[in-house]
């Protein structure tokens, strides 16, 4: 495809639209004002969805465990497979080293906002520890040396002292609501945002208290913390998608006690989820351990949870871009887009099928 091209399509603008409209494709931007040179990009009647957003990623790990640190050009490869998949942006929510951070610009990759190292109180391999009182200033620097968040581990089984493992999901609480508090005031006065790990209820009412601006997973979250997220738009990304394989995980250890966790935790989100957005919360979709877990797969587990479709779809793309501050399907905006034969409405499924995927107006080539 030349991108020099001009680009004509008609198909129904989703989440919300209901009738087709006319849109075009020129020098890499969405315009409604006709392009009398246009060429037809795809049959009429498709429906389009705005870029894909994974909200929470990792691009840094290294596919094994104690493996050496991923070179640019892998992590440029796992990109190009987000992108076949339809994602032409990514939260890139760290590893085990900032790889991702001073990646270099390459327009026909995915858009990216990307943390450093994650940051956790104690050693946890692959993980350095970061001790309470060097937090906030590691988290600024972080963001000094280019990242966009800092991801922060509240919690982590067997903490404070490690004497024995407690029930998954009662994690105990490595930094306080102080410590917390006051990083998040310090990558906030550099510039960056604050994403907070929290799978039990202690580290989650923390990272509300602190006024970060994210909670990855956040299955302890209590009703009465919703509207206090939704006052200071701190997002959740519940990440439900990886809740099977973390089901079978346990199931095949033997570890009744994880597994019934993980099983009350989805009959409780059933109940929280809906009550969230209805509060304003901005709800985001994530793949975490992607390829193995697809978006599709996050999006299917909030419609379980009690989301509409039309909610699931705007997690990852809509209320993602909202969130992100980034453009959605309006004039001008980066020709960010996917194209779907059938409506995601009536078979979420569609999502994982597109006919085009395309980045700033390119048409991404090998996607699904």
């Amino acid at each position: 495809m030349n991108d020099g091209e001009a680009w004509h399509l008609r198909a129904t603008l989703l989440p919300e639209g209901d009738e087709p409209v006319d849109l075009w494709v020129s020098e890499g931007r969405l315009s409604f004002e006709p392009r009398p040179d246009a060429r037809e990009l795809a049959p009429p009647g498709g429906f389009i969805v705005p870029g894909l957003v994974d909200s929470h990623t990792h691009l840094g790990f290294s596919d094994e465990a104690g493996g050496e640190v991923l070179s640019p050009e892998q992590v440029q490869e796992r990109c190009r497979a987000h992108l076949r998949a339809g994602t032409t942006f990514i939260r890139e929510m760290g590893g085990t080293s900032p790889v991702a951070v001073s990646l270099p610009t390459d327009d026909r990759l995915p858009r990216m906002q990307a943390a450093g190292t994650c940051l956790i109180l104690e050693h946890r391999h692959p993980f350095s520890p970061t001790p309470p009182e060097q937090l906030a200033e590691v988290a600024a620097a972080q963001i000094e040396a280019g990242g966009e968040w800092v991801k922060i581990f509240a919690d982590w089984p067997g903490w404070p002292d490690d004497d024995g493992e407690p029930e998954f999901g009662s994690d105990h609480l490595s930094y306080d609501r102080d410590v917390l508090g006051a990083t998040a005031d310090a990558v906030h006065a550099a510039g960056g945002r604050v994403a907070i790990h929290a799978f039990g209820p202690e580290g989650a009412q923390a990272a509300v208290a602190a006024g970060v601006d994210s909670i990855e997973h956040g299955w302890g979250l209590k009703e009465s913390e919703l509207d206090e997220m939704a006052k200071r738009s701190i997002a959740w990304v519940p990440l439900l998608g990886i809740a099977p394989m973390m089901l079978s995980g346990a199931e095949k250890r033997g570890d009744r006690a994880q597994a019934e966790w993980i099983r009350a935790s989805r009959e409780r989100l059933r109940e929280l989820l809906p009550r969230a957005v209805d509060a304003g919360v901005p709800v985001l979709a994530g793949t975490d351990w992607f390829p193995e877990v697809r978006l599709l797969d996050d999006m299917q587990a909030m419609v379980e949870c009690g989301l509409s479709v039309e909610r699931a779809i705007g997690a990852t793309s809509t209320t993602a871009k909202r969130f992100l501050g980034e453009p959605g399907l309006e004039e001008g905006a980066p020709a960010d887009f996917v194209l779907l034969r059938s409506d995601p409405r009536a078979d979420l499924a569609a999502i994982a099928n597109p006919e085009v995927v395309m980045l700033a107006g390119r048409r991404v080539e090998g996607s699904a």
